[in-house]
């Protein structure tokens, strides 16, 4: 990092980075051609009132999308994390997608699951 910051004369900016994970899944449900269900997501900066902002989280035994929208009407926030189930041999496997392009995943799915999650991901805001 030192010889980068001193190739550009000592000013370098790093910026988080930060991709719009619901764009993700509908990329990556289109690739793998399947239903998938994002059944639990974590929302912040999410403003209740004039300087009062929210975190909180929205699980349900069925999709939280529709959910999000309704709570979400009109206000900005930001999507920091979702999980998403989808159908994966005789069985219903479970992933964990970030804000930061983080994926958590079950072992067994990374040669199956992994090179569509990477094709899908969306270029950061």
């Amino acid at each position: 990092m030192s010889k980068l910051t001193e190739l550009n004369n000592f000013s370098v900016t790093i910026s988080p980075l930060s991709v719009d994970l619901l764009k993700w899944v509908d990329a990556f449900q289109s690739l793998v051609n399947t239903n998938v269900i994002i059944d639990s997501l974590q929302i912040s900066n999410i403003e209740l009132e004039p300087d009062i902002i929210g975190r909180f989280s929205i699980s349900g035994h069925k999709d939280v999308r529709d959910a999000l929208q309704r709570i979400t009407k009109g206000k900005r926030f930001e999507l920091d994390r979702i999980q998403v189930k989808l159908p994966y041999e005789d069985r219903t496997a479970s992933l964990q997608l970030t804000n930061a392009a983080a994926v958590k995943l079950e072992d067994v799915l990374i040669d199956d699951i992994l090179p569509a999650l990477r094709q899908s991901l969306p270029a950061p805001k």
